[in-house]
């Protein structure tokens, strides 16, 4: 099932779902880690075959799927065969918008596009930030994947929150972010150069929307500087602490 690891983090192979791995492993404050087999993260599932649900369901046992993706977006692009399997119970949050219609352009003004667009999610979403946590701890007692077009950005944003509610250091945070980077390089030439093609009909500067360790250490430092913490920030945008704990029980293994 793991295809490789990379400083710890396995990824999966699910036929048909990009960027595909798990969160299990990460060391947290305190000495515990993230629980295995609990927690994944994904791009779109929309091309998922009947061998990938299989294995995603069936052997993963995955029976949450968290889209968070807009609706808009989940219809054009398609939701993949979770949506329709009834085994598994799906959700759209639609965090951060359809990025079919952002207005890039009002974001690059400076060097790093994505974190601009980053923070633009933390000063707009936080409704739909605290759905999703809060629908990641209704549940976590069986395992779950969440996901949005890339697994990039949506994704690595509600990771880095998730991971920092669990204790789990700016440091790690960042690593499992540029794991994208790294299946990215990892792809053949033809997807690297359709998805370039599709990033420049978007009308950003060619790299622009890549991962950068820059763009989710300025997430992170935004929430330090605003809340002080990701659990701070969680209570302030609605999440009750009842919720954090259960996201503690559920999705840690102590030491």
């Amino acid at each position: 099932m793991t295809v490789a690891t990379v400083a710890g983090h396995p990824w999966i192979e699910v036929d048909g779902l990009p960027n595909a791995r798990e969160l299990g492993g990460i060391p947290l404050a305190g000495g515990g880690r993230v629980r295995h087999a609990a927690l994944y993260r994904s791009g779109t599932p929309h091309a998922v075959t009947a061998r990938g649900l299989d294995t995603a369901v069936g052997e993963l046992r995955i029976a949450t799927v968290l889209d968070l993706r807009a609706a808009s977006e989940a219809e054009r692009i398609g939701a993949g065969p979770f949506a329709s399997d009834p085994r598994v119970t799906r959700y759209v949050l639609e965090l951060g918008g359809d990025p079919a219609e952002a207005p890039f352009a009002e974001f690059d003004a400076g060097d790093d596009l994505m974190g601009a667009i980053y923070l633009a999610i933390l000063d707009a979403s936080a409704d739909a930030l605290r759905r999703t946590l809060e629908a990641i701890a209704a549940a976590a007692s069986a395992p779950l994947l969440f996901h949005c077009h890339a697994g990039q950005d949506r994704t690595g944003v509600v990771a880095a929150t998730l991971l920092g509610l669990l204790g789990a250091s700016e440091d790690d945070i960042v690593a499992d972010y540029l794991l994208t980077q790294t299946w990215l390089l990892t792809r053949p030439p033809e997807v690297r150069q359709a998805r370039q093609e599709a990033i420049a009909r978007l009308g950003v500067r060619d790299g622009s929307l890549d991962p950068a360790e820059r763009s989710i250490r300025r997430w992170l430092a935004a929430v330090r500087e605003r809340w002080g913490s990701a659990e701070a920030m969680a209570l302030a945008v609605g999440v009750p602490s009842a919720t954090i704990a259960t996201l503690r029980r559920e999705l840690v293994d102590p030491a």
